[in-house]
């Protein structure tokens, strides 16, 4: 599996999740990458193939680079609405993989899940199409958002596996810390 390729051809995601990725990037930069792939009015109940959505997301990558994918990935949890109840660090990450539920249909869309490995920190699994440089923005700021210390330092790390998605697998490692 390679970065930016669906899972299966026939996989969806909700207009919402693609307007979030719109909102992190000034929509006059990227309204003719839009207008390239037929995508002028998104709806945010509707639903649009994922693999548009990831080409989309790599046209952005070539124009930017790598940053503009840690960028969007940081905005996705300052744009999409959480449960209020969300307190900690864990609850965060574990609504996280609910959301990627609700937002993706299909076959075998992917998921998140998380080990904790201490009372800080623990190792996420990333098992979808998207880039690492978009999970490691979105993993910044959840942690960001939900930690306990506010001052205290975040470290996210990807981990050099032999079967990531930089490598052509389709799962990232991260440990993290806070």
């Amino acid at each position: 599996m390679t970065v930016f390729k669906a899972f299966h051809p026939q996989n969806e995601t909700l207009g919402s999740a693609v307007l979030a990725i719109i909102a992190a990037i000034d929509y006059r930069d990227i309204s003719s990458i839009l207008q390239q792939y037929g995508l002028r009015d998104i709806q945010p109940d509707g639903w649009y193939s994922q693999q548009t959505e990831l080409d989309i997301m790599k046209a952005i990558m070539g124009k930017g680079g790598m940053m503009d994918m840690v960028s969007i990935g940081m905005k996705i949890p300052d744009v999409v609405e959480y449960p209020m109840q969300i307190k900690t660090v864990k609850e965060a990450l574990t609504m996280l993989d609910a959301g990627y539920q609700h937002s993706h249909r299909g076959e075998n869309i992917g998921h998140f899940k998380f080990e904790e490995t201490s009372e800080n920190s623990l190792r996420m699994e990333a098992h979808t199409p998207y880039p690492s440089d978009f999970d490691y923005g979105l993993f910044y700021r959840l942690v960001q958002k939900f930690r306990p210390l506010p001052g205290r330092p975040i470290k996210v790390v990807h981990l050099d596996t032999p079967n990531n998605r930089k490598k052509g697998g389709d799962t990232c490692y991260f440990d993290i810390s806070w």
